[in-house]
């Protein structure tokens, strides 16, 4: 066998390895992060939100389109027995 052979399955074999140490590493990443738990200890509260807006273009409002004349959509009475 000739040195150039013996160079040339060398690196195949440590290609192979690290590939290997980096599928195991990524692997053991994954189920560690899939096996961690946590608490969620977050009071729940419920309100209502009110959204007050001023005129179109103003400090208070910088919606430069005011929204009328809209199209509202109504269910037909089919869809609702």
């Amino acid at each position: 066998m000739s040195a150039t052979a013996l160079s040339v399955r060398t690196k195949a074999v440590a290609s192979v390895a690290l590939i290997g140490s980096v599928a195991a590493v990524a692997g053991l990443g994954t189920f560690g992060s899939f096996t961690s738990s946590t608490s969620a200890a977050q009071p729940l509260a419920s309100g209502t939100v009110a959204i007050a807006l001023g005129a179109a273009g103003t400090a208070t409002n910088r919606l430069t389109i005011g929204a009328s004349g809209l199209y509202q959509v109504t269910p037909s009475p089919a869809r609702l027995s």
